[in-house]
């Protein structure tokens, strides 16, 4: 109980300290700038968000408003939800439930603390996965199996087309809310090792757009070693098996793509469903060195956000 206090305090503490320092006035927090920029910080305004990611969905019992009454107290006024809990929010295919978005907006809205919403798309639900099977991802060790967050094969058209549906639902029940302040676009998003022979293809056309010809390719990564050579695309072996660090490394790169192309996706969903209304207060966003993308519903610009 002392360390939680301590830490506590430590952090309203921290946050008054930089308040005090930092937006003391504009030309106070210009000084700051290249250390802020080091970081990562975002600087728009004179406001600092202070919170934490919140899911009343996980609790084992009721104390939503508790919990925000707690926040408040602790000088807190942002939080993060729904990220993770699509199958709370669709515990059906085409059946939604809002019943824990809707009362951690409102309680909220009743404790002065703003929101961020999260696309629930980086764990799935189970009957998804039981209508599709092959949504589980492929990796080095094989097809994934249901269980753990971030399993699945961001490639796979029918995850895809789900995953929209979901985002379009949530978007448009919480579009609206004047608290909500950003968008999350899923979370701690990765590859996460997808290498289903659709992802391989994918690579290999990759390949040959990068390299015309094949002799190139096979020089480039000194492939006539240990007869690792291609004379024919439609030869590509399973890069999984591959003893050839530098096409190993290629196709971790282009796994990498897949993820930048991923949330590009889901960006321009989100961003149908901005509010187009001009920030009327600064705001200062401290987000440290890991970063990801959030969507101000009040512009249009898309501002990083704490990991």
């Amino acid at each position: 109980m002392r360390k939680r206090l301590f830490i506590l305090s430590f952090y309203i503490k921290l946050r008054k300290d930089i308040t005090a320092t930092v937006l003391k006035s504009a030309s106070k927090a210009r000084q700051y700038e290249p250390v802020i920029r080091r970081w990562g910080f975002y600087m728009k305004t004179e406001k600092l968000y202070f919170g934490a990611a919140y899911y009343s969905e996980y609790l084992p019992y009721d104390r939503v408003e508790k919990d925000m009454e707690m926040m408040e107290k602790a000088g807190m006024n942002v939080i993060r939800i729904a990220e993770s809990t699509w199958s709370t929010l669709e515990p059906q295919e085409g059946v939604y439930d809002f019943t824990h978005i809707d009362r951690m907006l409102n309680a909220a809205a009743c404790h002065h603390i703003s929101v961020i919403v999260g696309t629930p798309t980086y764990a799935v639900p189970t009957w998804l996965v039981k209508k599709y099977p092959d949504i589980l991802a492929i990796t080095q060790n094989g097809r994934e199996r249901y269980g753990h967050r971030q399993n699945m094969d961001i490639t796979n058209p029918d995850y895809l087309s789900h995953a929209e549906r979901v985002i379009r639902v949530l978007m448009e029940h919480v579009k609206d809310v004047p608290h909500v302040i950003g968008y999350q676009l899923d979370n701690e998003t990765k590859s996460y090792g997808t290498a289903g022979p659709r992802v391989q293809a994918m690579f290999v056309d990759y390949l040959k757009e990068n390299f015309p010809d094949i002799n190139d390719f096979n020089h480039e990564f000194g492939l006539d070693y240990w007869s690792n050579r291609v004379n024919d695309w439609d030869d590509f072996p399973d890069v999984r098996g591959t003893i050839n660090q530098s096409l190993a490394a290629e196709f971790c790169k282009f796994q990498r793509s897949l993820v930048t192309k991923f949330l590009s996706w889901q960006a321009d969903i989100v961003r149908e469903y901005k509010r187009m209304i001009s920030l009327s207060h600064k705001i200062l966003i401290l987000t440290g060195p890991h970063t990801r993308s959030v969507i101000s519903p009040r512009s249009t610009s898309t501002m990083p956000h704490a990991a």
